[in-house]
């Protein structure tokens, strides 16, 4: 397979993306500002609107990539086969290992936008399982894992991925 020649567009995508997480690992989402990440990344601010749009767009493809790459490393080493136990442990060790991000999420009233762009992929998951044919079926079980989600995030993760699972 040939190996994809980087652009200006990924090195400036990239320079955007890492200068936000150094600042909001350096101060709340809230006091971070556009002119902030161009100033620290290096790059003009018509760059980070014509990449990401808002902060909101960065921080969401930021955690929705790590989401993908995530899965991606657990589906090849252990795939699901339908099981949704194992699934959703398996979104709550993500959340877990993210979990700086995900109350960044809550505190901004962002977690339910980041939830309605991986509801198609948890709703692809549900339908191989034949157990649940049902579109109610499918739509309860994802709005009752976001719920408890939401649940966590605002207890401070309190409890392990296990112990949540036990709730479902």
């Amino acid at each position: 397979m040939k190996k994809k020649d980087i652009t200006l567009h990924d090195t400036v995508h990239e320079a955007l993306t890492v200068a936000f997480i150094q600042l909001l690992n350096q101060r709340p989402y809230e006091s971070i500002s556009v002119s902030d990440i161009v100033r620290r990344a290096g790059v003009s601010r018509s760059s980070f609107y014509r990449i990401f749009g808002s902060k909101e767009s960065l921080i969401l493809e930021y955690l929705q990539d790590k989401y993908r790459k995530f899965f991606r490393c657990e589906l090849s080493s252990t795939p699901f086969c339908g099981d949704r136990k194992a699934f959703l442990l398996a979104r709550l060790y993500f959340i877990n290992e993210n979990a700086k991000i995900f109350t960044v999420l809550e505190h901004a009233m962002l977690l339910e936008y980041f939830f309605e762009h991986l509801n198609p992929e948890l709703l692809d998951f549900l339908s191989e399982n034949p157990s649940s044919s049902s579109p109610y079926h499918k739509a309860m079980f994802a709005g009752a894992s976001a719920g408890l989600i939401h649940c966590w995030v605002r207890r401070n993760f309190q409890e392990t991925p296990e112990e949540l699972l036990a709730f479902l």
